[in-house]
């Protein structure tokens, strides 16, 4: 395959999976919904879009209409924590989200507005095509302030007046049961399946004391149970987990690693992106391809919940654009 048709065809399914994700929490939209049980992370989602809206300008500007919407449904410590702990992120984007999000009053976006503006170099468009290019009448102030050009930012009432009642909503909604802490990201997790404190670490991005302090309020309150696993851990699980889940209106749970994933697909088009990838020959890209694989992408993914995903080979990895497409 050639480097350039693979590029595009894998920033349309990349640009198609984010649509499907913001669609399914509240974005107004046709596009269908993610794939079936799978939960949308809104933290690793905003994370991603920061980079990737920038090559669709519709995208990047709802995605802000949203979190003027929804935005006291983000959890911006989550955030931040998910953004320090990410190989590849744009702060100067996510600092531009948060300052419009500041603008309208939340001023927990305050420290990322304050700490991610760049102005000590040559400001550049905010928006590309696939030759880097953006067209700006007047250039917005508040983007200046972060580096970038663009138009001024016009809000659009093209969001949903509440959030969707579907699975891909689904720990957006036990944030409004919970609050938005680490209850809602742990509880969702183990509606699931049963996990382990490292595993539920690793899966919701906080630290080991905040999990345990809340396992240890819900055995007390016999919300979850404790089962023996191994000499050196135990898993825990949900009580009456089907009521629960019938509760919920979900059948079936996924809520894989989405900031492993999306660390692996940027991973992925930054090789082909390179402008010196586009001359190299179908043999040199795959080699290109198997190195990647091996170096940064199956260990990322080795653990991201997703099994067609964390057993990817060089040559399955040739056809993920049609993966990405599944989810």
């Amino acid at each position: 395959m050639l480097v350039h048709a693979y590029k595009e065809e894998l920033k349309e399914s990349i640009l198609s999976l984010l649509w499907r994700q913001w669609v399914g929490v509240g974005v107004a939209g046709h596009g269908r919904s993610p794939g079936s049980g799978i939960v949308v992370d809104p933290e690793s989602l905003i994370i991603v879009t920061s980079i990737f809206g920038r090559y669709d300008q519709r995208m990047y500007d709802l995605m802000i209409s949203w979190l003027l919407r929804y935005g006291a449904l983000v959890n911006t410590t989550r955030l931040k924590a998910l953004l320090n702990r990410s190989k590849y992120k744009d702060k100067a984007s996510v600092g531009y989200i948060a300052a419009l999000c500041e603008m309208s009053g939340d001023k927990r976006w305050s420290r990322f507005a304050a700490e991610y503006k760049r102005t000590h170099q040559e400001p550049e468009y905010l928006f590309e095509d696939t030759d880097g290019a953006g067209y700006v009448r007047e250039a917005d102030p508040l983007a200046l302030q972060y580096g970038f050009r663009r138009n001024t930012y016009i809000r659009q009432n093209k969001v949903l007046q509440s959030i969707p009642d579907t699975t891909s909503s689904l720990l957006l909604r036990l944030r409004g049961l919970f609050g938005v802490n680490a209850r809602a990201d742990v509880f969702l997790l183990l509606l699931q399946e049963p996990r382990s404190l490292r595993q539920l670490a690793e899966g919701c991005g906080y630290t080991r004391g905040t999990i345990i302090e809340i396992l240890r309020e819900w055995e007390l309150g016999q919300v979850v149970s404790r089962i023996p696993y191994s000499a050196k851990r135990d898993l825990y699980c949900i009580r009456q987990v089907e009521v629960i889940k019938k509760y919920c209106g979900v059948e079936t749970v996924l809520y894989p690693m989405w900031n492993s994933i999306f660390d692996a697909i940027i991973a992925l088009w930054q090789l082909v992106s390179q402008p010196a990838m586009q001359k190299v020959s179908p043999k040199t890209f795959v080699g290109e391809l198997t190195l990647l694989n091996k170096e940064q992408i199956l260990p990322i993914l080795s653990r991201c919940g997703i099994q067609v995903l964390s057993e990817l080979t060089e040559k399955s990895l040739l056809e993920a654009p049609s993966l990405l497409e599944k989810l």
